[in-house]
């Protein structure tokens, strides 16, 4: 057996602390960092997430816990994916120019490491939806 296969038999899956299930059941570790943050930093206006697959599932909780977005609550993902404008409400998302920056990343990637800029802008584009509003007053 392989050294890969040894360490592939001896990984165990992490738990989410006291959920008694895996962490990599995604959404039931994301709901529970929603719901400490809102536990643990109740005056939270908006989350910011890593991608639009993990600001469904904020909007998910949210909307189980029965916050409302965005009178409550700002909701941002990443990504622009096709169904972020048809959820209720509609995701707020920066769309990237993914393909475009994959053509930049391999030109660069085949010019001497001396000529290459160490920062490209993007070009991304904030869409703004439903899920996003002023924050409410205190």
């Amino acid at each position: 057996m392989s050294q890969w296969g040894r360490r592939r038999e001896r990984r165990r899956p992490h738990r989410s602390p006291g959920s008694g299930r895996c962490a990599g059941d995604g959404q039931v570790a994301q709901s529970a960092h929603v719901e400490q943050i809102l536990n643990d930093h109740p005056g939270t206006t908006a989350i910011i997430a890593l991608n639009d697959v993990m600001a469904m599932g904020v909007l998910s909780t949210l909307r189980s816990r029965r916050v409302p977005v965005p009178a409550r609550m700002s909701v941002v993902g990443f990504d622009d994916v096709s169904v972020a404008a048809d959820l209720a409400p509609s995701l707020t998302t920066i769309r990237l120019p993914m393909t475009e920056m994959g053509r930049t990343a391999l030109t660069l990637a085949l010019k001497p490491r001396t000529t290459r800029p160490r920062r490209r802008p993007t070009g991304h584009l904030l869409v703004v939806r439903d899920s996003t509003g002023p924050a409410p007053r205190t």
